[in-house]
């Protein structure tokens, strides 16, 4: 745990992880990391970047609802080719706030070479452009896969269900269940690789992270079989998140089946 780190005569670690002074551990749990977070570097560790990430889910909110209307009027709001055009355009323009979010989380208050003490406006000030727009091919293909590959499986799964012709409700309601639960995790088979690597390409360079990343570790050496594992970090944290998250909306649909149902007697 207090090993130095070897580094480069650039500085740099020359591995991919490393252990640094939060050690978020992988064997743990996400509530044993924030719990170390906070222990470390109290309330603020927790929420860093959190300035950057809401600005930009303003401004894609904006962007989806008040600009693409005007643009795609002629396109239905569900439509998919809309979904699709609404990702590609929000992630290039969106790029450099979701870089400014990432530079800020793992920034380390305990290097002090490269902080961003005004947080977004600090990283947009001291970051190239080429900085602010890396990975930004990745950005696309993960956001494209996940929006838009949710949206095709969701309604072509559901409409398989309707085909069925179950009459029961409640086996109905646990078809929809199932086809969304697929719609939701499978795509993060493309996406989350694509996500880490947008990730790692934006903090390559900083001195000041908790995960120092080398600046010119190949995207090629992290596709080969053994680091490729380590690209899915997070996929069993976003899959539990999407089941919690679609079994609290079948047990109120349920309840409120329920709850209507008692009301006839």
């Amino acid at each position: 745990y207090n090993k130095p780190i070897k580094r480069d005569t650039d500085g740099y670690v020359d591995v991919p992880v490393v252990n640094s002074r939060i050690r978020l551990d992988l064997n743990k749990s996400v509530m044993h990391s924030m719990y170390s977070s906070l222990q470390l570097e109290g309330i603020y560790g927790l929420y860093q970047g959190a300035g950057a990430y809401n600005v930009k889910r303003i401004a894609a909110d904006i962007f989806h609802d008040g600009i693409v209307p005007l643009v795609f009027h002629g396109l239905s709001e569900e439509s998919i080719l809309q979904e699709a055009a609404i990702t590609v355009v929000s992630s290039i323009l969106l790029n450099p706030l979701e870089v400014a979010h990432t530079k800020l989380t793992v920034q380390s208050p305990y290097l002090k070479e490269q902080t961003f003490e005004n947080g977004v406006y600090s990283v947009l000030k001291q970051s190239k452009w080429s900085d602010l727009f890396s990975g930004v091919l990745y950005n696309i293909v993960a956001r494209t896969s996940e929006i838009v590959g949710t949206a095709v499986m969701s309604q072509y799964g559901c409409a398989l269900v309707d085909k069925l012709c179950v009459n029961s409700y409640y086996w109905l309601t646990a078809g929809y269940f199932f086809v969304n639960l697929l719609a939701m995790n499978v795509p993060l088979l493309v996406s989350i690789p694509c996500d880490t690597i947008r990730r790692r390409l934006a903090v390559s360079g900083m001195r000041s992270t908790r995960v120092p990343v080398k600046p010119n570790w190949p995207i090629s050496q992290q596709l080969r079989p053994n680091n490729r594992r380590h690209l899915y970090h997070g996929l069993t944290f976003r899959i539990a998140t999407n089941t919690a998250f679609l079994l609290i909306n079948l047990m109120t649909e349920l309840e409120a089946e329920w709850l209507g149902h008692t009301d006839d007697f």
